[in-house]
């Protein structure tokens, strides 16, 4: 998988066990109900080839090839070009004209 998502969440797989998504919503990250269900969308697609991967991996007989194929890493992380913090919280006015938008 090279990169996957939006302009706003990115996804990459610099290795065959490492996923990276980067949250990449402005200067400040702000977290938008966009934002949120884009993230939620990559986790999803993260968890699911993982399951793959494993499932793969528990068929082997090696205990190496096994453990090097059940493993895995996610990282994610703010604007890697930005080099500063990951977010600067919800976007505010989203938060308080929608209702029900942290329990949604």
């Amino acid at each position: 998988m090279s990169s996957l998502g939006s302009c706003l969440v990115r996804l990459s797989k610099p290795s065959a066990t490492i996923w990276v998504i980067e949250v990449r919503n402005g200067v400040d990250n702000r977290l938008s109900g966009d934002v949120l269900r884009e993230l939620s969308r990559l986790l999803n697609l993260v968890e699911e080839e993982w399951r793959s991967q494993w499932g793969a991996a528990s068929k082997l007989t090696n205990i190496e090839e096994i453990k090097t194929g059940a493993s895995g890493a996610l990282v994610i992380t703010g604007n890697i070009d930005q080099e500063k913090f990951f977010s600067n919280g919800f976007v505010w006015e989203e938060v308080v004209a929608t209702p029900g938008f942290i329990y949604s």
